[in-house]
């Protein structure tokens, strides 16, 4: 029989999509989102957490955010990629009323079938992540295409750039990325994917 979730879904997670259950979830991106706000009733650009085992993202909040840093071991929403948290339901309360929440804790040695504990990372993995050119990145922000540096590497990891074609095309992708975003209403992923279609388009026009 259908819920009322069912009826009315939402893009984000709430607690009720945990099925009263802690699970174990990775760590994709964190990025920011124009969400609605009911307060100003309007849309306002909102921190997330996209994880691998879910489509639905996650709202950051400042408890969210605190016990995701300490399970990473560290502060910086790069640094966060590739860790494994447990995502929990649980109930606060609030102004008198009990609310339905979702909270974020580390796995425990043992949990979900095998030892989780993530161990730091190393200088290996932080290479993963490409070293955008400083003043690629630096103009991405000036323009208002991004609000911090972070956000816009992790854009900018979701492109098919070169380094070596990042000075030239890096701010036309990233303004197509964030349009899409905020006039379409795109997933990053499928603003991403739109943008370097549109990349590969530009990029094939000017050379022929």
């Amino acid at each position: 029989m259908p819920t009322l979730d069912d009826a009315f879904p939402k893009p984000h997670l709430k607690s009720v999509d945990l099925q009263g259950e802690p699970r174990l979830a990775t760590i994709k991106r964190v990025t920011r989102k124009a969400l609605w706000d009911h307060k100003t009733q309007s849309q306002r650009p909102q921190w997330v957490v996209f994880f691998h085992e879910y489509a639905k993202y996650l709202i950051l909040n400042q408890t969210i955010g605190e016990a995701i840093a300490s399970v990473a071991g560290d502060r910086e929403f790069s640094q966060w990629v590739g860790a494994k948290v447990v995502l929990y339901p649980t109930q606060e309360d609030s102004f008198g009323d009990t609310w339905d929440v979702i909270r974020v804790r580390a796995p425990q040695p043992g949990e979900f079938g095998g030892r989780q504990k993530r161990q730091p990372k190393s200088k290996k993995d932080k290479l993963l992540i490409k070293d955008w050119p400083a003043d690629v990145v630096d103009a991405i922000v000036k323009a208002g295409q991004a609000e911090t540096a972070v956000e816009a590497v992790a854009a900018l990891n979701m492109s098919e750039l070169t380094l070596e074609q990042a000075r030239q095309w890096a701010g036309r992708w990233m303004a197509y990325f964030l349009r899409l975003q905020t006039e379409k209403e795109y997933s990053p992923e499928a603003a991403a994917d739109a943008a370097n279609r549109k990349l590969a388009a530009s990029m094939d026009g000017e050379a022929s």
